[in-house]
């Protein structure tokens, strides 16, 4: 059983396994973004990167977040940040994907609904679809788009553990 800050091993009984939504606080973060450590293993909804500076204060510090559910089977999941990459106007400076989820991120609403707009314009291109009812748009939270950040690594290389904790949508 995890308590409040801990992390459960993925597949455990505590460690959810699908993105469903849940009124419940994380056991694994904390949704505020404080300073926590991350364990040495991420949970199975969960990834770590290791952003420069700047990204990794543009994601925990910024003023409106927005998650898109790509309609995608499982087995396309881990094409779908190449996708994103390849596409002109989508840069890892504002978004970054997860399984089938998008995160988008920025401090500015005018630049959020560019992006916003951007990101599906690349999905139709792609022609993948998107769950309407699992997207959550510009929300002041990475809580209230079903994200948790804990922070980890050392002074000069900071790491972000992002674990979809399933609210906001799905």
């Amino acid at each position: 059983m995890s308590t409040p800050g801990s992390y459960a091993s993925p597949g455990s009984a505590a460690s959810p396994t699908s993105s469903v939504a849940s009124s419940a606080p994380s056991p694994y973060v904390a949704v505020d973004g404080s300073d926590l450590t991350f364990p040495s293993e991420c949970p199975e909804n969960g990834k770590v990167i290791f952003p420069t500076r700047d990204m990794y204060s543009t994601i925990t510090g910024a003023r409106y977040y927005s998650r898109i559910h790509a309609q995608l089977p499982f087995q396309l999941w881990p094409m779908l940040i190449d996708i994103i990459s390849f596409y002109p106007g989508l840069s890892d400076t504002f978004l970054t994907a997860h399984r089938n989820i998008i995160l988008i991120y920025d401090m500015d609403l005018s630049a959020h609904e560019r992006h916003y707009q951007t990101v599906l314009q690349m999905l139709q291109s792609q022609k993948i679809g998107w769950d309407v009812n699992r997207c959550v748009y510009a929300r002041a939270t990475p809580g209230e788009v079903g994200f948790a950040f804990a922070r980890g690594g050392g002074r000069r290389t900071p790491g972000l553990m992002m674990v979809d904790i399933g609210r906001g949508g799905g």
